[in-house]
């Protein structure tokens, strides 16, 4: 039985994956209080396995290549809502931003040009969320809102 080994099966889940190539491939396994990530360089043959931050619950992860992504991390205690940044594949992450955002979608293009949707509520598909659109143009270090616009 895994359960007390990964802090009980029923709070674990794999995002699968988080960047994939025919080179590399890497893909999450989330449980409540830890996270790990998973990369291999050869088909899955072996793995290396690098803890993420631990301490709060893993809302999303977004790699742009084998080396450079970004991870977001949030229980209701504000300070412990927290975007993190790797640059060396998940072996270690670097505290960037503290947020206000309980759930969030990271989409980036490239090390800095970045977006998310981001809300105040647990899971940003609630009805009752209220949702931001958010551009990043530092890498994640400064964010700004964006506010629809109509065209004429």
């Amino acid at each position: 039985d895994w359960g007390p080994i990964l802090g009980g099966a029923e709070d674990c889940f794999f995002l699968s994956p988080v960047y994939n190539s025919t080179a590399i491939w890497k893909f999450a396994l989330v449980c409540y209080w830890n996270s790990w990530i998973y990369t291999s360089a050869n088909q899955g043959k072996t793995w290396i396995i690098s803890p993420m931050p631990a301490g709060a619950y893993l809302r999303d992860i977004e790699f742009i290549n084998p080396t450079v992504g970004w991870l977001f991390v949030a229980e209701f205690e504000e300070s412990k809502r927290n975007l993190y940044q790797t640059t060396d594949g998940g072996q270690s992450w670097t505290l960037i931003k503290r947020t206000g955002w309980l759930d969030v979608e990271l989409s980036f293009v490239d090390a800095q040009m970045g977006w998310a949707v981001a809300c105040d509520n647990a899971y940003c598909s609630e009805p009752v969320a209220v949702r931001a659109l958010l551009k990043t143009s530092d890498g994640g270090l400064t964010w700004e809102i964006l506010e629809p616009q109509f065209v004429p």
